[in-house]
């Protein structure tokens, strides 16, 4: 139906002047406004200009140096004016011309005027319902260009159809990026490997969950650049089950570098309180073995040259055996603060003189399992992973009631890996944290933290305790 108080206006471009007056009453008639009837290609771009109709009406053969096809190049260069070309020329070579310039319809002459009408009001609403996708497309577009972050749109097979301009300048792609797979774009590796991943995996994992955490880089030419929250959204359109995907991401950089200098800061913090509690347990031990060891070996001197002139050997036995005994106490306690085997000898042998010692004091047994890890840590880290092993040594022994702890050690190039298990009774590790009387296992959690571990503690009652840690090492060269 016509709007009666806004009739769409035609622009008529008819070479035989009484059939373009014949058309432009029958439009009339139909309740069509007419801007104007013009013969030649020079007067229809003229009155287009000025006018600006809803719709033009295209003679092919024109008055002039113009024909209708070339009027109508030029029109639809300059305006988005739907054109329906009325002509009596079928050869192909004319048609395929006319479909270059994108006509809306081809009306042959002579033509049925209620057939033209019907044309005419199927090209306006045609373009009426384009214009109005074309806004909403505009307006969709405009809106997904100025979100913040970088989002892509993809087919079912992961191809990209559209990104907008937050995705193409991280990616620093000059390029139409349509077409290419994403993976081609994207070769994400989690943040901090050494980029042996495969570079397609992290699609393989957001297409299962739809959604990925933790930190990652996108490329090799983005390696300073740190990226998480991945979305892939499916969207349908049409009766489509599923058209493609709409994929998101972030750019946590700024977050992620300063939450590494945060826990930087705190690894330094802890490393020097932990280096100062060394320095003192040095200190006392030291002293201990310097000053009261060697006391002791010289009051047992002397009081075996005074006794062994006034008292018989039965009567001396018990006095001297307990001066032995504080020498060992003392030796052993100096050992115990820090062992000098540490600075001169590998980890796996002063784990195995750890082991030697508790023995006595375990009525079960203590198993040791490591290769020959050679080359060995520096001091710093091997000092670490040593008291992680002491702590849940003497944790075990007193408290596991087990039979046996196993110490399982393996030393690869960038990695080590640390297993203590026993099968004693196990305890509530929620529970012993919320009393806060687990400083053991907090020691030890800081002992790893200092070096770039992970420790991992898995305890429950009647199943006995495993203790795990991984983390990177510096080899000494």
């Amino acid at each position: 139906m016509m709007d009666a108080l806004a009739p769409k206006q035609l622009l008529i471009v008819e070479d035989a002047r009484m059939v373009g007056l014949h058309l432009k009453k029958s439009l009339e008639y139909a309740g069509y406004g007419v801007v104007g009837t013009v013969t030649n290609g020079d007067d229809a771009l003229r009155q287009a200009r000025e006018h600006t109709p809803d719709l033009i009406l295209m003679d092919i053969m024109l008055e002039g140096d113009m024909d209708g096809i070339e009027t109508a190049t030029q029109i639809r260069e300059e305006q988005d004016i739907p054109i329906i070309y009325l002509t009596a020329l079928s050869d192909v070579e004319t048609i395929e011309r006319a479909k270059i310039t994108g006509p809306f319809g081809y009306v042959m002459k002579p033509f049925n005027e209620r057939e033209l009408l019907t044309n005419i009001e199927m090209v306006l609403h045609k373009d009426q319902v384009e214009k109005q996708l074309r806004v909403s497309e505009e307006k969709f577009f405009a809106a997904v260009n100025s979100i913040p972050v970088p989002l892509a749109t993809l087919d079912q097979q992961g191809c990209i159809t559209f990104v907008n301009p937050v995705f193409k300048n991280i990616l620093q792609a000059s390029d139409d990026l349509a077409g290419i797979p994403i993976t081609d774009v994207i070769q994400a590796v989690p943040q901090g490997t050494d980029g042996t991943t495969e570079h397609t995996s992290w699609w393989s994992a957001l297409q299962s969950d739809h959604h990925l955490d933790g930190a990652w880089t996108l490329s090799p030419l983005l390696k300073d650049r740190v990226f998480s929250d991945f979305t892939l959204v499916p969207f349908q359109t049409g009766t489509d089950s599923q058209a493609g995907y709409l994929l998101t991401f972030r750019d946590i950089t700024t977050d992620y570098r300063n939450e590494q200098l945060k826990k930087e800061i705190e690894r330094a913090n802890l490393a020097a309180l932990i280096e100062g509690q060394e320095g003192e347990r040095t200190r006392v031990a030291r002293d201990l073995h310097d000053s009261l060891g060697q006391m002791l070996s010289g009051i047992k001197l002397h009081i075996d040259t005074i006794l062994s002139k006034h008292a018989s050997p039965e009567h001396t036995q018990p006095l001297r055996q307990l001066l032995d005994e504080a020498i060992q106490e003392t030796t052993r306690i100096s050992e115990n603060l820090i062992p000098r085997t540490l600075e001169d000898l590998p980890l796996k042998q002063c784990v195995q003189s750890l082991v030697n010692n508790l023995a006595p004091l375990f009525e079960g047994q203590i198993k040791l399992v490591a290769g020959e890890l050679a080359p060995d840590l520096p001091y710093s880290q091997k000092i670490a992973v040593f008291r992680i092993i002491q702590e849940a040594l003497n944790n075990a022994i007193k408290y596991s009631q087990a039979e046996t702890i196993h110490i399982q050690m393996t030393l690869e190039t960038h990695a080590i890996d640390l297993t203590i298990e026993d099968d004693g009774k196990g305890f509530d590790i929620q529970q012993l944290q919320t009393n806060h009387s687990s400083h053991g296992l907090k020691n030890m959690k800081d002992r790893a933290a200092i070096i770039n571990g992970e420790l991992t503690i898995e305890s429950s009652e009647k199943l006995g305790t495993l203790v795990h840690l991984t983390a990177p090492i510096a080899l000494l060269p």
